[in-house]
């Protein structure tokens, strides 16, 4: 399954702007953002997810989205360049040495950065599911 990322963006550029907080005030459980609360009382499950939809502010999605829109313009622009030769490698051994250097340090980089990224999402929801667990709702 394939994100829409212009439908994501889309949403995201409409919602409140950031940033918002997980809160609980006098028993209910409350997502706090610049022009006011959402206040509801949950169960478990409400909880976790508002909790998710508050580290799911705009301005995060919008950063992964810039990110994840570059690396697929970078991923295109290099299918393009090996679509234009038919012998990829006669082409790679005509490269420049130190133009090759730059490229394989370019991608490189950018392979560590999605690791990060994915780095942090799995660390994000493994802290809000030990954070869950440990308090009835999770504040």
């Amino acid at each position: 399954m394939m994100v829409d990322i212009e439908k994501l963006k889309s949403l995201a550029l409409a919602a409140t702007p950031g940033p918002w907080d997980y809160r609980e005030v006098e028993g209910l459980s409350a997502i706090a953002h610049p022009l006011g609360w959402v206040l509801e009382s949950g169960d478990e499950q409400e909880c976790a997810d508002k909790r998710f939809i508050a580290a799911s502010n705009p301005a995060t999605v919008l950063e992964l989205i810039a990110e994840v829109e570059r690396l697929r313009a970078a991923t295109a622009a290099g299918t393009a360049k090996v679509a234009e030769r038919p012998d990829f490698f006669k082409w790679w051994a005509s490269v420049e040495p130190r133009s090759r250097k730059a490229m394989l340090a370019s991608a490189h980089r950018d392979t560590e950065k999605l690791h990060a990224l994915l780095r942090m999402a799995f660390d994000a929801a493994i802290e809000a599911h030990n954070k869950a667990e440990s308090t009835p709702c999770g504040s």
